[in-house]
């Protein structure tokens, strides 16, 4: 969040991937819900691919839950 807040969009997409990747092998149901708000603040971005991998990798995960 700290680096969206600071308009580096990609680095910050980039982080939350690496920690969703974290949260999906812990099962950490904090770290995802800390990304689902990353992504709300990403929305805006959506279109660049940082961002779209992002979103779409949270997408699968609320497609299988």
């Amino acid at each position: 969040m700290a680096y969206a807040g600071l308009g580096e969009i990609d680095h910050a997409a980039e982080l939350g991937l690496q920690a969703f990747v974290i949260g999906a092998e812990t099962g950490s149901e904090r770290i995802l819900s800390e990304l689902v708000a990353l992504k709300g603040e990403l929305s805006k971005w959506r279109s660049t691919p940082p961002v779209a991998r992002f979103s779409e990798a949270l997408d699968a995960v609320g497609r299988r839950q």
